[in-house]
């Protein structure tokens, strides 16, 4: 992903001061202040929210789009379903414009550091063309669109013919060669939930903050907990107050690193609150709830690994106990041939090779009742004559 235009030489760009909704003074100092990161691969971040929101309603999130043998640096993402319309839940997870599509596939072109700029629009139907092209795919069987999170200037979208749809923040061409490719600019979608997972990633502080506290809330219903946990560790590295990430931290930033700072955060919040007031109070708000299953899941898990633990020591004590056992018992016996081929070599002068081996073979048991018939035995023969 190029770095954005105007980026320093950190290759850290400030967000564009586009405050025309925001007229509260603390905002906008707070979009004066924030940072974007273009080395972050946020389309990798963002397909990965999508994947975990998506497929429990059967629709697949494809991040790797193939449109050539040579790897292409893509901002890609393919959308994909068993039928060419949306079933209920599909429909209740997918923002505007592409919940209105009736496709079986859908691409996306994804701009989060990137301005919407003719440039971007080309090549967003370059990538129509070739995908098409590489599936065999009639024209009505893929929708493409280019998503961004940045507002694009009004006369690039005039002068591509593209005109607002029916719904806020989605946009169509009356060009005919645009026509193929819509548009969506997440910072004019409307509040509705199903359009709160993409907003997340919107340029305009208000609108995320308006879609975090959605997802947080649980407007959108019931969510994976993988996807909860992300979107809480991004909003805290989207506004990190004080402490800004550094350029490793940012190259390094993933789906599992968001999971594990979204878990810490919630841990941390419940732990300053009264007991009574998160028991009375917040025990159904979704952070909580989701926040109880964490540590009951991973408290069995810890039992369970104590448990195996404890049984490792235990069957360890036994064994050594039962080791110790078994070698007096070793030793007794070999004590045992021992004093019996002494006995008999006195008694017998010698004592044959087959007669030594019987002995030394023979269990406590055997040795008992050599040593018995032993005492009242003429010849060495009568010594190992078994009596009927």
């Amino acid at each position: 992903m190029a770095n954005p235009t105007g980026a320093n030489q950190d290759g850290v760009q400030k967000e564009p001061k586009d405050v025309s909704q925001d007229s509260s003074k603390d905002v906008s100092k707070e979009i004066a202040s924030r940072i974007w990161y273009p080395r972050t691969k946020w389309h990798r971040l963002f397909g990965n929210m999508l994947e975990e929101l998506l497929e429990s309603v059967q629709v697949t999130v494809n991040k790797d789009v193939p449109l050539s043998s040579e790897p292409l640096e893509m901002d890609l993402l393919l959308l994909s379903s068993s039928s060419k319309q949306w079933t209920v839940p599909q429909h209740a997870k997918l923002p505007d414009g592409i919940r209105d599509t009736s496709v079986a596939h859908v691409l996306i072109e994804f701009k989060y550091t990137e301005s919407a700029n003719p440039k971007a629009f080309m090549k967003t139907l370059a990538y129509d063309t070739m995908y098409k092209e590489i599936r065999k795919l009639e024209g009505d069987a893929l929708a493409s669109f280019l998503v961004s999170s940045q507002s694009p200037q009004p006369e690039t979208l005039e002068n591509l013919g593209y005109r607002p749809a029916q719904k806020p923040g989605v946009y169509f061409s009356d060009h005919f060669e645009m026509n193929p490719i819509g548009f969506i600019d997440l910072n004019k979608l409307s509040d509705a939930p199903h359009n709160a997972t993409f907003k997340l990633f919107a340029s305009r502080v208000a609108e995320q903050r308006k879609a975090f506290e959605m997802v947080e809330h649980g407007k959108l219903g019931h969510i994976p907990d993988k996807l909860y946990w992300q979107v809480s560790g991004l909003k805290q590295k989207l506004f990190p107050g004080e402490k800004l990430m550094t350029e490793a931290e940012l190259e390094e930033l993933t789906s599992e690193i968001l999971m594990d700072e979204g878990k810490a955060f919630v841990a941390r919040t419940i732990r300053q609150l009264p007991f009574d007031f998160v028991a009375n109070d917040l025990s159904d708000h979704p952070a909580v709830v989701k926040a109880i299953k964490e540590g009951t899941e991973k408290g069995i898990e810890e039992g369970m690994e104590k448990g195996i633990e404890k049984g490792i020591e235990k069957g360890i004590e036994k064994g050594i106990e039962k080791g110790i056992e078994k070698g007096i018992q070793e030793g007794r016996s070999a004590g045992q041939v021992e004093l019996l081929l002494k006995q008999m070599q006195f008694k017998f002068h010698e004592v044959a090779e087959p007669y030594e081996a019987t002995i030394r073979q023979a269990d406590e048991i055997a040795l008992a009742r050599i040593a018995e018939r032993l005492l009242m035995a003429d010849t060495i023969e009568q010594v190992f004559e078994e009596k009927a």
